[in-house]
C-alpha cells in the first residue's frame, strides 16, 4: 500500500502538469469563456478613439 505522502505528490504532480498541458490558444480561450460578457470586446471595438 502507498503512503499518504506518495499519494499527494501523485496528485500534486498530475493537477501540476494539467496547467502546463494546454496551449496558449486553449489558455486564451479559457480565460475569454470565464470572462463576463460586459468585460469581453477587441480594443477599440466601442470607442475607436480610446
Amino acid at each position: 500500500m502507498r503512503s499518504p505522502d506518495a499519494m499527494r505528490a501523485a496528485i500534486i504532480a498530475h493537477e501540476t502538469g494539467a496547467v502546463d498541458s494546454m496551449t496558449r490558444g486553449e489558455k486564451l480561450e479559457a480565460i475569454w469563456s470565464a470572462t463576463h460578457a460586459d468585460f469581453r470586446g477587441i480594443a477599440g471595438e466601442t470607442n475607436p478613439d480610446a
